[in-house]
């Protein structure tokens, strides 16, 4: 297992090197924001965090990609039978191979963000090496989860159109909850206010804000004073915000979860089907019939729609057996949603539609 650690960490250096050069270029172009010039005679710096936390964002499905793509080739099934290690120790020693590249760029990069923070006057340095660690782990934890609902297709595109689905689950179940909420309760102003809380970046996004404000806090009355608008100035978290915490806590739980199941699913899946039909039950078998009923709630009691809604589950179904002709099962998912389509669940519930 060592051994094939340190080839995996030799073999990584070419990607690393390129997320290095890339962080590098996100940080000196990017971390520093400069006002001044056009609105004033004095100029005035800020630091901006984004390019940290997006950077390792984009990486999580990067690596993912290259972590775990060489196991859903069929070309590769021969190398991975002659592994002389079981399949959790060989995902395990690629998650610690991402996991050292994250630790390296973390450094590196909060080092780098030190050093040009600390050549401007009136920003606070001692706030960034924290939120670089946090979104360095930030960006590991979305590593695993992408990881492991990659691994529940049988190919690579199949896996990539499970990593982005699963990502937005959450977000469609608390759109679907408020949606339905305000057709009952008929309050329509407060229509998908907690919908954000459960997206997988904004957490993190406030999280990232709440230390940019204390890094810019010293420069910040300066720059109101210069100009007439505030909303550059992020004064709203001077706290971070109740639900940026549920959407860290949610996401939390979701991340710890595809942890622990990442051995698992990979060791479990069955090699015979690799490049086939993507039939795990976390993958189309669930992810179909899921976004159909979400659609159909969103389209209210509207038959059109809703048969529109059906042919796009029959069309979703025929691509991922890569055939048309569907089996009795999927027939039957296909029959139960067109029979739905033409009752009016709404309007028997007695409220109106949003639209």
């Amino acid at each position: 297992m060592t051994r094939y650690y340190r080839y995996r960490l030799i073999k990584s250096l070419p990607v690393l090197a390129v997320s290095l050069i890339a962080g590098f270029l996100f940080l000196n172009i990017g971390l520093i924001n400069n006002y001044g010039g056009y609105y004033s005679s004095k100029r005035y710096y800020t630091v901006s965090m984004e390019p940290v936390y997006i950077l390792f964002i984009i990486e999580a499905f990067a690596y993912a990609y290259l972590a775990f793509s060489s196991f859903r080739n069929k070309r590769n099934l021969d190398t991975w039978f002659s592994f002389p290690l079981s399949r959790e120790k060989i995902a395990i020693v690629h998650v610690l191979d991402v996991l050292t590249m994250y630790a390296i760029q973390a450094v590196l990069f909060g080092l780098n963000g030190v050093v040009l923070i600390a050549s401007h006057s009136g920003l606070n340095v001692l706030y960034f090496f924290p939120a670089v660690l946090i979104s360095a782990l930030y960006g590991f934890l979305m590593f695993l989860f992408c990881s492991c609902t990659f691994l529940f297709g049988n190919s690579v595109f199949d896996g990539a159109v499970s990593i982005f689905a699963w990502l937005n689950v959450p977000s469609a179940i608390v759109t679907a909850i408020s949606y339905i909420n305000v057709l009952i309760t008929g309050d329509y102003q407060n229509m998908f206010r907690n919908e954000v809380s459960v997206s997988p970046y904004y957490g993190i996004a406030a999280i990232n804000s709440y230390f940019e404000y204390y890094m810019n806090k010293n420069v910040i009355t300066k720059i109101k004073h210069a100009f007439d608008y505030t909303s550059f100035y992020m004064e709203e978290y001077k706290e971070i915000p109740n639900a940026a915490w549920i959407s860290i806590g949610i996401w939390s739980a979701i991340f710890i979860v595809a942890a622990v199941a990442l051995p698992f699913v990979f060791s479990k899946r069955p090699t015979e089907k690799i490049g086939g039909v993507s039939d795990f039950v976390l993958c189309y078998e669930f992810l179909i019939p899921f976004y159909t009923v979400f659609m159909f709630i969103i389209a209210e009691d509207r038959v059109p729609l809703k048969l529109f809604f059906v042919i796009a589950a029959y069309i979703a179904y025929a691509i991922y057996r890569k055939s048309p002709n569907i089996t009795a099962k999927r027939f039957v998912v296909i029959a139960v949603f067109a029979v739905l389509a033409f009752i009016p669940v709404f309007d028997l519930m007695g409220v109106e539609g949003v639209i």
